[in-house]
């Protein structure tokens, strides 16, 4: 059996280029607008089920607050690494697949697509309007990426120093350690439930990426009910050994996952506990 690869602990693009500055062209994605899609979508679907549904309401993950976990993965996994927890395991590639469940309008893996050398970031969203926008973000982030004339006008803004950020602040393009990758080509969007990989509790016929397969997961499920992370759970032990999954506000079943560390980060709403599982 060959040894697991050594995960690489660069989460940064080329030298030229900042993460941010990138992901900060992407003027398609608009929160406010997001979030009003959300809105009205939430209140269409209550109207016809009688009932709110909790699950549905919109919060975001910020930039920073995704590189944080993002490099607390890579570190996690580094030292499982180390304490030859994969010595056994061989398919298990912390720059594989990510995958966003809930992934709104699709912030989350523009984001981890800019910070990480993922081979595929992946969205999985229900709501409608949302997995609209996420495609119409994917069409312009293609473009971006494509243009050698983008990736100069960011270099240009790295050179200097940074840019004014929304407080007028200046904002630092140059810290942290720069590695040599651009931003993730394959991304891509499904629309339906995350739950619809499993055909008992499927609730219709679209085809769902069935993000079991993946190598880091990340659930926004601050918003989830009980009986839907219990599910997740459930779906999650099709995981391979030693696959990552990060939760937030509730913990995973820990027959099917180890809680690795813990901690509590600042997202769109305010801050929320953050839990890292890996799949025993």
């Amino acid at each position: 059996m060959s040894p697991p690869e050594r995960p690489s602990s660069t989460t940064r693009l080329n030298p030229k280029i900042s993460p941010l500055a990138f992901f900060e062209c992407l003027q398609s994605m608009d929160f406010e607008a997001a979030q009003r899609s959300s809105a009205i979508e939430r209140k269409e679907s209550t109207q016809r089920r009688q009932a709110s549904d909790t699950t549905l309401y919109y919060g975001e993950i910020p930039f920073h607050t995704l590189e944080q976990i993002l490099e607390q993965i890579t570190a996690i996994h580094e030292e499982g690494y180390h304490n030859n927890v994969y010595a056994d395991i061989d398919d298990i590639d912390i720059n594989g697949c990510f995958v966003d469940l809930g992934s709104g309008a699709g912030r989350p893996v523009f984001a981890a697509a800019c910070l990480h050398p993922f081979r595929s970031c992946i969205g999985i969203e229900i709501m409608s309007s949302l997995y609209a926008s996420s495609l119409v973000t994917l069409g312009e982030y293609h473009k971006k990426l494509d243009s050698e004339a983008d990736l100069h006008v960011l270099s240009d803004i790295r050179e200097g120093g940074g840019s004014s950020d929304s407080d007028g602040s200046a904002m630092d393009y140059s810290s942290g350690e720069a590695g040599s990758h651009r931003p993730t080509s394959e991304v891509q969007f499904f629309h339906g439930s995350i739950l619809d990989i499993d055909s008992e509790c499927a609730s219709s016929t679209e085809s769902v990426f069935d993000w079991t397969k993946a190598d880091v997961v990340l659930a926004n499920s601050t918003c989830y009910k009980q009986d839907m992370v219990d599910q997740l759970s459930r779906l999650g032990r099709r995981m391979r050994r030693g696959a990552h999954f990060v939760s937030f506000s509730y913990q995973l079943d820990s027959a099917f996952f180890e809680l690795v560390l813990s901690d509590r980060l600042c997202m769109s709403w305010g801050d929320a506990d953050v839990f890292y599982h890996r799949r025993k």
